[in-house]
């Protein structure tokens, strides 16, 4: 026989022993004994050693699979115990690994930023201080980029725009105080561009040096921002309730979408799994549009009547959910996609005021921010039934009204 017939002959025989070894009622110890043949006994006996000493690594390594309902929540130890609202961020923060440290700071504007916080954020703060930019309590807001590698502060009132690689805790351009308004701001497909909503027209500012590339004139008075990374599209609505898509590779206008409803009453939301875009009413009605269809809207929901309009609305990350909140009231309805002409389930946040802001992280969470009370509630199980949805963590925020921010692949909000 060739020398490749034998090892040919000793593969097939490692693999027969290997799928022996994995049948251990038949290879017992007294089961091994009885086979003759010296070099068979042996190697079925490593086998079946390796495969006991595999189970038992894949035992200790189950617990730490990242599976449904085993992601670091906070439970409560008894029935008594119902909510965890009591556990501060100090007491998070003590208990995290120093992965999780990282991506918690705070920049305190009124006084003085965190001991916590690098040199950089706090001259940032100070000078934003010292500016009296933040004297209205929703003065900022904050968006992540899609890499969450960098972290856009713009101030509502004067047009502070500060631009943080929130990871190395140093900003990436000088400061901008454009001294106008500042409706809104986004990241653009890389970290390295940002639009800004401004008093009468968008712009487009480099993220490094901070300089003016382009101003979209067509883009009148708009009210609020949203981008579609995969189509390179910057949207906006105005303060006549006009929805326009411009492509940002050529400056051309896609489509131009008349809601016929007026100025909307919450911020544009667009849904990262097909891109339809969400627009919330006076009137309590919610429009789902696309640049494909711009005659019309999708669909339209009559989501909360009678409640001052709609404040928020959210998307989960896999287009299955929609959630919406009244202007005017403490409840939120979760929606099913596949079918919009009932809620699933009607809840109410009894945390602090009316609801103000709504967003999803990519772990299946729901942080509602609310009018008074400086909270942040964190809904986990809300899309189950009434009776099985239960309240996680709020966060230490005393401006819950500030714009607020999911970033993805880290279990951050900033707030």
């Amino acid at each position: 026989m060739s020398e490749r017939s034998h090892a040919t002959a000793a593969v097939s025989n490692r693999n027969l022993y290997q799928r022996m070894a994995k049948d251990s009622k038949s290879l017992t110890p007294k089961a091994l004994k009885q086979i003759s043949r010296v070099s068979v006994r042996r190697t079925l006996e490593q086998a079946v050693a390796q495969s006991h000493e595999a189970a038992a690594r894949a035992a200790e390594y189950d617990l730490l699979l990242n599976r449904e309902g085993c992601r670091g929540f906070l439970e409560p130890e008894s029935d008594l115990e119902r909510h965890t609202s009591h556990v501060s961020q100090e007491r998070l923060y003590e208990s995290s690994s120093l992965y999780a440290r990282r991506g918690r700071f705070r920049l305190d504007f009124e006084e003085v930023a965190s001991t916590r916080s690098s040199q950089v954020l706090r001259k940032l703060a100070r000078s934003a201080a010292s500016n009296h930019v933040l004297q209205q309590r929703d003065g900022y807001r904050a968006r992540y980029s899609a890499s969450s590698r960098v972290l856009i502060l713009a101030g509502r009132r004067n047009g502070h725009i500060a631009v943080l690689d929130w990871r190395r805790k140093r900003t990436m351009a000088p400061e901008l105080f454009l001294d106008e308004p500042l409706r809104d701001v986004i990241m653009l497909h890389s970290d390295g561009l940002f639009a800004t909503a401004q008093q009468r027209y968008v712009y487009i500012y480099d993220a490094v040096s901070g300089a003016q590339i382009h101003c979209l004139r067509n883009h009148g008075e708009p009210q609020s921002l949203g981008f579609l990374r995969y189509h390179l599209l910057l949207l906006s609505i105005s303060a006549t309730g006009v929805l326009r898509y411009s492509d940002i590779s050529n400056g051309a206008t896609v489509a131009e979408s008349p809601t016929n409803l007026g100025t909307p009453t919450a911020m544009l939301t667009t849904s990262p799994y097909n891109g339809v875009t969400f627009t919330g009413h006076h009137n309590g009605t919610v429009q789902l549009w696309s640049p494909a269809m711009a005659t019309e809207p999708l669909a339209q929901i009559l989501a909360h009547p009678g409640s001052g309009g709609v404040s928020s609305i959210a998307t989960d990350y896999a287009g299955h959910l929609l959630v919406t909140a009244g202007a005017s009231s403490r409840h939120f309805a979760v929606w099913d996609m596949r079918n919009l002409f009932r809620p699933i389930h009607t809840y109410e946040s009894r945390n602090g005021g009316n609801i103000t802001s709504l967003d999803i992280s990519q772990t299946g969470l729901l942080a509602i921010g609310h009018s008074t009370g400086g909270r942040v509630t964190i809904w986990k199980d809300f899309r189950l039934e009434r009776h099985q949805s239960s309240r996680a963590l709020p966060a230490d925020a005393r401006r819950s009204r500030c714009g607020r921010d999911a970033c993805q692949f880290r279990r951050i909000c900033a707030v």
